[in-house]
């Protein structure tokens, strides 16, 4: 079944705050999306929107080439992917992001974020780690002091970076999960 998908009514937990934010040349990768005003910490930035598919369909697509890079589609659950619209899309990855998800689809500042600055998120937070497999086909280019080089699931992250992420309150709950089991150095996604 497609069918558009904006995610969930307005959040009321989540400051009003009139900004505005804008795609643009990034320095990180092709577009990416900044800011023209201050982001305070804990604001509402964006909710990500596109098509909501499959499994099935989101594998059926990429062996047909119906979309630029496995990369793209945004994990909602195991079944389940958003294709981003061309804006969502634009919001690259850093290893030190200023947004982080409160829930499934809305990204918020999780610092005070000025004007004039790229709004990024840590895609490994929507990557479940059950996929041991996936990592980006391209090397990190977030140039960040943190930056891992490469980025992969939820399970591939540092532990500094799990507990950070996780006292902020940045892990969407579905992906919580993905390090309680280890074989070794290696967690486990489920």
């Amino acid at each position: 079944m497609r069918r558009p998908f904006s995610g969930p009514g307005p959040n009321t937990d989540v400051p009003e705050v009139q900004m505005a934010i804008r795609k643009t040349i990034s320095r990180i990768d092709r577009e990416g999306i900044i800011t023209d005003s201050r982001i305070e910490v804990g604001s509402l930035v964006h909710t990500m929107s596109g098509e909501q598919i499959s499994m099935p369909t989101l594998c059926w697509r990429w062996f047909s080439g119906k979309f630029r890079s496995i990369d793209d589609p945004l994990e909602l659950d195991f079944f389940h992917f958003l294709i981003l619209d061309s804006f969502s899309l634009a919001f690259n990855h850093s290893c030190d992001p200023n947004c982080g998800f409160r829930n499934l689809l809305d990204l918020h500042a999780i610092r005070t974020i000025e004007a004039g600055e790229e709004l990024t998120f840590d895609y490994s937070l929507n990557a479940r780690g059950i996929y041991l497999w996936w990592k980006m086909s391209c090397l990190c280019k977030c140039g960040a002091k943190t930056c891992r080089g490469l980025v992969g699931t939820i399970a591939t992250l540092p532990d500094n970076a799990y507990d950070r992420y996780l006292s902020i309150g940045v892990i969407p709950k579905q992906f919580r999960i993905s390090r309680r089991l280890a074989i070794g150095s290696w967690r486990l996604g489920i």
